[in-house]
């Protein structure tokens, strides 16, 4: 079963006038993704890329890393449902704040050439769901 996601407002301390919309889900287990709807843009093969804020329950590790939210970069390609992220940075505290202890970053082309698909049960196929039919309403 696909995961449902709802879209609410959410004002955010470090937004920096940017519109955070954060997306709830069962599937993501207390945890939240928000999105920064001014930050959609489209690329000309028709990807759409956007900011993402994910605020994580608990404390993740990855390596040596420890981080409690994490900004990405993303591009979606939504007429095959697909995305890779194109930047991540890993912070120590929620909602972006504290000391950054990981960071990935790769061009536009570097990103593109790892774009893959995600099962529909995956929040991250719901997250593919979401921004596309956002960016469709935004550029009307």
């Amino acid at each position: 079963m696909a995961a449902i996601c709802c879209v609410c407002l959410i004002s955010l301390s470090n937004a920096n006038a940017m519109d955070w919309r954060r997306l709830e889900s069962s599937a993501l287990n207390g945890s939240t993704i928000s999105l920064d709807i001014d930050s959609f843009t489209i690329a000309a093969n028709a990807y759409v890329i956007a900011s993402l804020l994910f605020d994580y329950k608990t404390v993740e590790t990855s390596g040596d890393a420890s981080y409690r939210s994490e900004k990405r970069r993303t591009h979606f390609d939504c007429r095959d449902e697909r995305l890779a992220d194109q930047t991540i940075v890993r912070y120590a505290g929620a909602a972006g704040h504290g000391e950054v202890v990981a960071s990935m970053s790769r061009t536009s082309a570097q990103a593109e050439a790892e774009i893959g698909a995600m099962d529909p049960g995956n929040p991250e196929h719901a997250l593919i769901l979401v921004v596309c039919a956002l960016s469709t309403i935004d550029q009307h």
